[in-house]
């Protein structure tokens, strides 16, 4: 019975921990993705930044281009593909197919006759939103973010 209440009493304790170590890697791999970005677009700027408690949306431009950004860490794989689907269920446009791999599952959309574009995807427990004015920096943007979140672990 002690040893009952002695783990009941420590479960707040051992979520909190573990939360504050989530998001303790959260901020790192956003502060990672920002320094990449900076090295790696140099001619791009970044004009935004809004962090919430589980996302961050980032906004860039270089001239006339923009490039949005929104991350989002979530609890588990499942629940980030549960983002991807309900994000996609909203958009009014039919899916494209995703040409090379992206994290663990992408869903690409782009008007035909526009250049403009949004991806979704997903890594381990990542949700990313990619959205630009022009496909080829939606494009490289997404793969310059998901090259620095780590790959799910097998646990």
């Amino acid at each position: 019975m002690k040893l009952f209440l002695s783990m009941f009493l420590a479960l707040p304790f051992l979520i909190g921990a573990q939360t504050e170590a989530t998001a303790q890697g959260f901020s790192a791999l956003l502060e990672k993705l920002e320094i990449s970005v900076k090295d790696s677009e140099p001619n791009w700027k970044l004009e935004r930044k809004e962090p919430q408690a589980n996302s961050t949306t980032y906004c860039w431009k270089s001239a006339a281009k923009e490039v949005t950004v929104e991350i989002t860490s979530t609890a588990s794989a499942q629940e980030a593909l549960n983002m991807l689907k309900s994000t996609a269920m909203r958009v009014p446009v039919a899916p494209k197919p995703v040409t090379q791999s992206i994290g663990d599952k992408a869903v690409l959309y782009k008007m035909d006759r526009a250049d403009s574009s949004m991806l979704l995807y997903t890594k381990s427990n990542i949700f990313v939103k990619v959205s630009a004015s022009d496909f080829n920096d939606t494009d490289r943007f997404a793969r310059l973010i998901a090259d620095q979140i780590p790959s799910r672990s097998n646990k």
